[in-house]
């Protein structure tokens, strides 16, 4: 997964040092998430555009994060940035070609927006990290042209509801979304059958869910459809159909919880 932190997203749209203030909370937020899951991911900015970009009139980005008066959201953003995500310069390793990538009629080249949005058009999976802005959405996407022929949609996050809703539009990468509060039993790609990767979808149903083959050890898991909330667990069986114990929505298999009152009709 790659994410790219949105240079272009800082236009001098705060007016104050506490409205940019929350702006890089909720931002410091949705790198908290990512920088805590289990899965391939990569951060990419510009730390020389980045950092000279106007934010509050002629204030830049470095000058209005020394000044902010939370204090704990500058070091919290250079920790999650450098020491957790370990950041990388996209211009380390560019993809992007030296042609216009048009967006409002503007031409983004040699920008992150344009590097992400040729990463896309490279099949990579991962979205533009924006800070509140009105010319990005917070859930959604926005649509770069290459060299007026060529359409790649670039998706936006700018807080945590819209990270959330970036997950749950790609359940192949396995992210749990699943509320423990819910009264409802897990969608399935709210959990690790999500991962396609790992996962193959079948033409078994078990109590009404679909069933999955592990790739890793040609067992089937389904939803157990009858629990949710913290009770909810999914059930494994052999490649016999013999119940070989529950799994957590993570995928950690414990065989303690076999029954052999169970069985999946093949």
């Amino acid at each position: 997964m790659e994410t790219f932190l949105n240079e272009n997203s800082l236009h001098q749209q705060f007016t104050t040092i506490t409205d940019f203030s929350s702006a890089l909370v909720q931002l410091n937020g949705v790198l908290f998430d990512i920088a805590g899951l289990g899965i391939d991911k990569r951060l990419y900015y510009d730390p020389g555009t980045l950092y000279l970009r106007r934010t509050i009139r002629d204030q830049v980005f470095g000058s209005c994060l020394a000044h902010i008066s939370d204090k704990s959201a500058r070091v919290l953003f250079k920790t999650l940035l450098m020491d957790r995500l370990s950041a990388q310069n996209w211009r380390e390793d560019q993809k992007q070609e030296d042609v216009e990538y048009r967006l409002n009629g503007e031409d983004f080249r040699g920008t992150t927006l344009a590097e992400c949005a040729e990463r896309r058009l490279n099949a990579s999976i991962g979205f533009l990290l924006n800070f509140r802005s009105m010319l990005y959405p917070p859930v959604g996407a926005i649509t770069v042209a290459k060299q007026a022929n060529e359409e790649i949609v670039v998706a936006c996050v700018s807080d945590r509801d819209g990270l959330l809703y970036w997950f749950r539009a790609n359940p192949q990468l396995g992210i749990l979304t699943y509320d423990i509060n819910s009264p409802h039993p897990p969608k399935d790609e709210e959990t690790v059958l999500g991962r396609r990767s790992r996962f193959q979808k079948t033409r078994l149903v078990n109590q009404g869910r679909s069933v999955y083959l592990d790739r890793q050890t040609y067992n089937y898991w389904s939803m157990d459809n009858n629990h949710f909330g913290l009770a909810a667990h999914i059930e494994v069986f052999d490649a016999q159909g013999r119940h070989v114990g529950e799994a957590s929505l993570e995928g950690i298999l414990d065989e303690r919880r076999r029954d052999p009152e169970k069985s999946l009709e093949l």
